[in-house]
């Protein structure tokens, strides 16, 4: 039998040879990892290197030399070394792309410093000097290999960087770390990156040959997907997924109460509403639009008009898309998600019918104008120029336009337009300007209009009446305000309108058609960390909307308060009649412990009392007479008792009451408790809502 000592060794050397086999396989596995150079390479650098260094020591009065040739090579053996070692999970990284760049401008001047000493010392007829020039050569041979290897690491790490999963996460983990309450989705966004970009890697160093761009790139992204999900869950965890739930629940109620304010509608009236509005955003497809972002547009506009709105879910999707995204104020946007109940039309349809009737006048103008303010300005349009339109939003964004291409606002071509309606005055302002001027000016057109409301022929008329800057600037002051008098306008006034048409026209272009619903696209296009951020409230929507579900749980939880406050009650009134008690004793509340309740021998006195209940226990002697009282009775001993003291009467009353509610207490002790929320009875034991208690 072996001793204890063999055993001992004999395992000493199991973990020797465990140790051993653990660190041939770590080695086994940093090898199956390098991707770099080739070792051929490397070790015809080294060998070079040092022949070259074995050379020079020989050399006599060319330090100089001696140092600059010792340097290069030292040089360019790092490099070779450090090539040699990349590993396949070092590509795509930036700080690699970066030392590859750094390296291969380092051989390139490595290069011309060596071909410059390789002449040098071809000149040379000794044998030494001959046989470092050769070297030198092979060293310039053996380092345009190592260049043409560093570019070939380079262009595989940069197309791992390119790689469409390796920039998306990538993204997501930048954007995320900058974003205050995100940063813990940073990490999980960098292990997607992480895993995106050693399958991109792989793909590039050799298992994705014959793909596709497209594929490499979704090989990635979709490789960087399935490490999100474990890491999502681990960043959020189970207790930041039930806080998320009860804030939703939270935020559900607060909504939900805002809504029985402001509607006067019953608690299962506006849960109901609001689930209305939960449906409408979950079927509009859109990352922006919420239940909480549609539930304020609705409220913007009741404040807006000044009462409870009944608009379409449509118009309030519509709304909410053009605040939240596109950039129009509440009050604008309100106003043409009116005209649109108004007229009895679809506001997304209006919405994007605004865009195209405003670009075609643009497109022959040549004229570019910013589609948000056309929109902007549609929307404020109100009054009587809004009722001559029709309250269309189209025809209204045809008269901004046209206005602005006149240099002009709306507001102004209609203060214009009524001037022009002051038919004597403006006949003789008419005649003036053409006797003062010498020319023909025909505002017939532009009467007729303005009589008729069109404000975009009056805008057109106007334009072509009123000449251009130049001629303008050649006019004399009095002819200048006759020519603006015409208009119906100040000489200021036009004169700067004249400017800004001379603007236009310098800047105008030839505009390529687009259709209404490119344009609404180009309107709503978003940053990546805009759409990051309305994902990321999107999912808060989802929590609050799943909290809807749980409403009835406040419910039931309120409903349960108030049961505790009736329970509460008796015992209130309970401690009441002891305090009024201790008021017959005396204010002495150790009256009680002077009174004997069990022995008959014994006694004690009290002005005034209040006996508890015991058969025979409970003994009144007057006298000769000694009775037993029963064990339901309670005697009430005091002075004057019953005739009209009003402390005395309260507290008899305080008595009965509480005597009447410990009875009512009794009975419901004596059947299964029940209680009911609206048409639903609620049980402790078995019910349509059961609840046990462990």
């Amino acid at each position: 039998m072996a001793s204890q000592e063999e055993l001992n060794r004999q395992n000493q050397l199991n973990d020797e040879k465990n140790e051993q086999i653990s660190l041939e396989k770590e080695l086994i596995a940093i090898l199956a990892r390098r991707a770099g150079i080739d070792s051929s390479i490397l070790n015809d650098q080294q060998d070079i290197s040092n022949v070259l260094k074995d050379q020079v020591k020989f050399l006599k009065f060319q330090n100089a030399e001696k140092t600059l040739l010792t340097s290069l090579t030292t040089k360019i053996n790092n490099i070779a070394r450090d090539s040699y070692a990349i590993s396949e999970d070092q590509y795509g990284l930036e700080q690699t792309n970066n030392k590859l760049t750094k390296d291969k401008l380092a051989l390139e001047a490595s290069l011309s410093l060596l071909v410059q000493q390789q002449t040098k010392f071809s000149k040379e007829n000794d044998k030494l000097s001959q046989d470092i020039a050769d070297s030198i050569k092979k060293q310039v041979e053996q380092t345009k290999t190592l260049l043409g290897n560093l570019n070939g690491i380079e262009k595989t790490s940069n197309a791992v960087s390119k790689n469409f999963g390796v920039k998306t996460f990538g993204a997501l983990s930048d954007i995320t770390k900058k974003i205050p309450g995100l940063s813990k989705f940073s990490e999980p966004f960098q292990q997607a990156n992480e895993a995106a970009r050693s399958t991109a890697a792989n793909i590039e160093l050799g298992s994705g040959k014959g793909m596709s761009k497209f594929s490499k790139g979704l090989s990635g992204f979709t490789a960087g997907f399935k490490a999100l999900g474990p890491m999502i869950t681990k960043a959020l965890g189970p207790i930041s997924l039930i806080m998320e739930l009860i804030q939703g629940i939270m935020q559900a109620d607060k909504e939900t109460t805002e809504l029985q304010k402001s509607m006067a509608l019953t608690k299962d009236e506006a849960s109901g509403f609001r689930m209305n509005m939960a449906s409408a955003a979950a079927s509009s497809n859109n990352l922006n639009i919420t239940t909480a972002k549609l539930l304020k547009s609705f409220s913007d506009l009741n404040k807006q008009f000044g009462f409870i709105t009944n608009f379409s879910n449509d118009t309030l999707v519509t709304m909410t898309k053009l605040t939240e995204v596109v950039g129009v104020s509440s009050g604008a946007a309100g106003n043409l998600a009116a005209a649109s109940e108004v007229t009895g039309t679809s506001f997304e349809s209006n919405y994007k019918d605004v865009l195209a009737t405003s670009y075609q006048l643009q497109m022959q103008s040549g004229v570019q104008m910013d589609l948000r303010d056309i929109l902007e300005q549609t929307g404020k349009v109100t009054g009587t120029i809004r009722a001559n339109l029709g309250a269309n939003p189209s025809r209204i964004a045809a008269a901004v336009t046209q206005a602005k291409l006149f240099g002009s606002s709306l507001e102004d071509v209609a203060k214009a337009g009524k001037s022009l309606l002051d038919f004597e005055s403006s006949i003789t302002a008419e005649l003036e300007a053409e006797l003062l001027l010498g020319k023909d000016i025909n505002l017939e057109k532009a009467r007729a209009a303005a009589l008729a409301g069109d404000q975009v022929t009056l805008a057109q008329e106007l334009q072509k009446e009123a000449g251009n800057f130049s001629d303008f600037t050649k006019m004399n002051v009095i002819q200048q305000e006759a020519l603006a008098k015409a208009m119906g306008m100040q000489s200021d006034q036009l004169a700067d309108i004249l400017f800004q048409q001379e603007v236009q026209g310098k800047s105008a272009k030839e505009l390529r058609a687009l259709g209404k619903e490119e344009l609404a696209q180009r309107l709503e296009a978003q940053t990546l960390q805009d759409k990051f951020n309305a994902t990321f409230e999107k999912l808060k929507g989802v929590f609050a909307d799943v909290g809807t579900a749980f409403m009835p749980l406040l419910q039931l939880l309120g409903d349960l308060l108030n049961i505790v406050n009736l329970l509460l009650a008796p015992v209130t009134d309970l401690a009441q009649v002891i305090v009024a008690s201790g008021r017959f004793l005396g204010g002495n509340a150790n009256a009680f412990s002077e009174i004997n309740f069990a022995t008959p021998k014994a006694y004690g006195i009290a002005d005034d009392a209040i006996i508890p209940a015991g058969y025979g226990d409970t003994m009144i002697k007057k006298g000769k007479d000694t009775i037993a009282l029963n064990n339901n009775d309670t005697v009430v001993a005091g002075t004057n008792l019953g005739q009209g003291n009003q402390e005395t009467q309260r507290t008899n009353q305080l008595l009965e009451s509480s005597v009447q509610a410990l009875n009512e207490l009794t009975k419901l002790s004596s059947r299964p408790s029940i209680f009911k929320i609206g048409t639903d009875e609620f049980f402790t034991s078995t019910s349509k809502y059961s609840y046990q208690i462990q």
